[in-house]
């Protein structure tokens, strides 16, 4: 659904695209066409960097509880199985 506005981006005013953020479910932020693949391509590369960090059951440890529930929601976990 594209609607007018601002890009996060480039701050151009055009129609914008949603691109849900990641880690905040539920949010979105728009970019425009110029910026919506990078953005991304961008987010995907942080959502896969997280995920590779917490993988080692031990440094998944080091999580609060709302960064757990991000991990689990992420790959889909049982939390009962961490």
């Amino acid at each position: 659904m594209l609607k007018k506005g601002k890009c996060m981006y480039c701050a151009e005013e055009t129609h914008l695209a949603p691109v849900e953020i990641w880690n905040i479910p539920g949010k979105f932020k728009y970019y425009c066409q110029t910026h919506y693949f990078q953005v991304l391509i961008s987010d995907e590369r942080d959502k896969q960097a997280f995920i590779d960090y917490y993988r080692n059951e031990a440094t998944r440890s080091w999580l609060c509880t709302d960064g757990l529930k991000l991990y689990n929601r992420l790959t889909q976990n049982n939390p009962a199985s961490t």
